[in-house]
């Protein structure tokens, strides 16, 4: 098993980054050094059932750019 450890200021970067390493079925952990506390969070397998299609023209009528969805996501911080 290798283990990463990320230190970052920003304590809702590091939750998302959590949530995006559980899509990907990896064991994480968060660990507050401010608070003093350790958060577990559980990890689930993904359906493999979804629907994919059902995802299909979700941004549909949306008008856009890259550009402005990436800023959107990541407020600027690119």
């Amino acid at each position: 098993m290798t283990t990463i450890i990320i230190e970052t200021k920003n304590e809702n970067a590091a939750i998302a980054l959590i949530n995006f390493l559980k899509a990907l079925d990896f064991k994480a952990t968060f660990k507050s050094i401010t608070n003093k506390k350790t958060l577990k969070i559980p990890i689930e397998k993904a359906n493999k059932n979804a629907d994919f299609m059902a995802l299909a023209g979700i941004w549909e009528g949306k008008d856009m750019s890259l550009e402005q969805l990436r800023d959107k996501a990541w407020g600027g911080r690119l």
